[in-house]
């Protein structure tokens, strides 16, 4: 098995892009996979929208969200994977990585839909601001800029 560190985020290119967004590094807390898609022979893409959740309520009742982005996790050579659960919105509790003594590993911490984990040999980081069209926090009335 392989050992497992935490990792020296800044290492990560693109880290510091996502930091500085969201003024910290999130938890991925109720975050939604928009989308994965596995290559064998060239990177894979991991895609998940991000948001600030604040303390306030809206007039739903529900917690006002703030910073939404797409966060993406570039992946070069995955090794392994374990996924389950997918389905038609895919909200995970949390994301852990982790620095392997070779590569990096990416758990998904299961809440709806799809969780599990990826073990690939370098990753990346790029954000795009903004909330997807097919979010179901847009379409919920839950965000609140």
């Amino acid at each position: 098995m392989a050992r497992r560190e935490k990792v020296s985020f800044e290492e990560i290119p693109g880290f510091i892009a996502a930091k500085e967004w969201f003024d910290y590094w999130p938890t991925f807390h109720d975050a939604e996979i928009v989308s994965l898609k596995l290559n064998r022979s060239s990177e894979s893409r991991l895609k998940i929208h991000a948001f600030h959740t604040c303390s306030e309520l809206n007039e739903r009742g529900h917690y006002k969200t703030t910073k939404h982005a797409v966060v993406s996790f570039i992946l070069d050579d995955v090794r392994d994977l374990n996924l389950i659960q997918f389905s038609s919105q895919n909200v995970i509790s949390g994301l852990v990585l982790s620095k392997l003594n070779e590569g990096y590993s990416i758990e998904l911490r299961c809440c709806y839909g799809l969780c599990g984990s990826l073990t690939a040999m370098s990753i990346r980081i790029e954000i795009e601001s903004g909330m997807p069209d097919e979010s179901v926090y847009g379409l919920s009335g839950t965000h609140q800029d």
